[in-house]
């Protein structure tokens, strides 16, 4: 009878002690994700056709995201991520997105005009390949910390398809909202803009995200008649 309840004991132990460790586990992963992460969505914006196989949004998740602010004070952002499913490698998506803004906020928050050379992105699934940039949208940054910024975008892009025979063709546009948690590393951030840079979707460096005011000019006026 004593061994049995000691049996019992040690089995009763066994399952506290991995169920505690399971949920240390999680709770490390959700911390983790809280500060290092981003969730965007994808909606088509194309009114010709609705594909009856397409998702409506598509959603991708990515599971690194970087920020650092270069000399000219411009805030670089980058991210990537990928969905591997188990059974269907044809399936996986990976991407990689990037969002250059200019101006750190002054306080803790600030809003932004994002122009054409604000976002880049590339998603791949088995030998599908798209790329995108931005055309116009909006968005926000909040400080958190000295190293952690969080933000929310709100994009108008042009997404283009890549085959063999005909390039990147098809241009479509796409609506692109998300938000993000970043956290300060200028080695990784760079080498994930780099990535959606290239192919010919290189930045205009003289090009401001935020662009000013369109000076107006008319034909010179005569001076006011003499009474």
């Amino acid at each position: 009878m004593g061994r049995e309840h000691r049996l019992t004991t040690n089995r009763s132990s066994r399952i506290r002690s991995r169920r505690g460790l399971g949920l240390t586990l999680l709770s490390a992963i959700l911390a983790s994700g809280c500060h290092n992460s981003a969730k965007l969505h994808l909606i088509p914006l194309t009114y010709s056709r609705i594909d009856a196989k397409a998702p409506l949004v598509l959603s991708l998740q990515a599971q690194q995201c970087y920020f650092w602010v270069d000399e000219r004070q411009q805030i670089r952002i980058a991210m990537t991520g990928q969905t591997a499913p188990l059974f269907d490698k044809e399936s996986r998506r990976t991407f990689d997105v990037s969002l250059v803004l200019d101006g750190v906020p002054a306080n803790v928050a600030r809003n932004y005009r994002v122009t054409r050379r604000g976002l880049r992105g590339t998603l791949s699934q088995g030998d599908q390949h798209t790329r995108f940039a931005s055309i116009r949208g909006i968005a926000a940054v909040w400080l958190d910390g000295p190293d952690r910024i969080h933000g929310r975008i709100r994009i108008s892009t042009k997404h283009q398809k890549f085959s063999v025979l005909l390039g990147w063709h098809a241009s479509r546009q796409v609506l692109v909202l998300g938000e993000f948690d970043a956290v300060r590393d200028q080695r990784r951030c760079e080498a994930i803009l780099a990535r959606t840079e290239q192919g010919g979707m290189e930045r205009d460096p003289f090009e401001p995200s935020r662009p000013g005011p369109t000076h107006i000019t008319g034909p010179p006026t005569a001076p006011p008649p003499q009474p």
